[in-house]
């Protein structure tokens, strides 16, 4: 029996539609396999596993840290979460996702140390040797919204007035370090600063060894300093470079999928 106009049609509407998806697959995964060595260079380049071990990052046992800290570049950069990742099978990790929670929950790891020890690596052999001496190089401090509306558990966490939107919001406010040459912006690290009002706190922290980093997080002492000697115009050139960081906050919201930061309200 002959298929009819109808059926041919349908037949070919289906064939289309698998063939689509198997090109979509296959363009997926060879997305992924760029991505994933693109990240190992990264990794291989600037010596992130050293650089981990500096910041007590390291297990005795078990999985290497240096694979759970690829596999989670590679969610970030690859837009998938980790339920989605598992869900679908794609690029599956060898270790369970409850390795990758432990991992997280590691508090004795100093995130500030790593992020600024791998700051000044890529800062010192990746964009200082393109840059001539003349160029002035800042630091840049400057604090954001991070919201947490949706938390309820979160340590410290608290209602935190948002300058922007001109209204309370619970989550934190995040103060970041970067550095900037005026071309170039690059996060030396950030921190989630609470409040110290307790009526607005929502939550307590929990009870931490002092031996641990998470413990000596609590208290900052920031020190900042003048020069003197520059006219106002340099003053006002040199300050005009800070922009460069809320360029990096709207670059995180648009392509990382973070959270939103006063950049955008500005």
């Amino acid at each position: 029996m002959k298929p009819s106009g109808l059926g041919i049609i349908e037949l070919f509407r289906k064939q289309s539609y698998f063939h689509a998806m198997n090109k979509s697959i296959t363009q997926t995964a060879q997305y992924d396999k760029q991505i994933s060595k693109s990240i190992k260079r990264f990794f291989t380049r600037f010596h992130v596993s050293s650089a981990l071990k500096a910041s007590n990052a390291y297990k005795k046992k078990g999985v290497p840290v240096m694979e759970i800290f690829q596999y989670l570049f590679l969610l970030i950069f690859s837009n998938r979460s980790m339920y989605m990742n598992l869900i679908t099978g794609r690029n599956t990790p060898d270790f369970a996702k409850d390795t990758v929670y432990r991992f997280m929950k590691m508090i004795q790891i100093n995130w500030i140390r790593f992020t600024t020890i791998l700051s000044t690596r890529i800062i010192r052999d990746a964009i200082l040797p393109l840059n001539s001496e003349d160029r002035a190089n800042v630091l840049i401090i400057d604090d954001s919204m991070f919201e947490r509306n949706r938390s309820k558990k979160v340590e410290l966490l608290a209602k935190v007035y948002d300058h922007a939107k001109h209204k309370y919001r619970f989550g934190f406010r995040m103060l970041t370090l970067g550095w900037s040459d005026g071309s170039t912006f690059l996060p030396v690290n950030s921190v989630l600063l609470s409040t110290e009002n307790r009526k607005n706190r929502i939550n307590e922290a929990t009870e931490v060894d002092k031996r641990t980093v998470g413990y000596k997080r609590k208290e900052y002492l920031c020190l900042i300093s003048t020069d003197v000697n520059l006219d106002e115009n340099e003053i006002l050139r040199i300050y005009g470079k800070r922009w460069d960081i809320e360029v990096f906050f709207k670059a995180c919201q648009s392509y990382l999928n973070l959270h939103p930061s006063n950049a955008k309200h500005r």
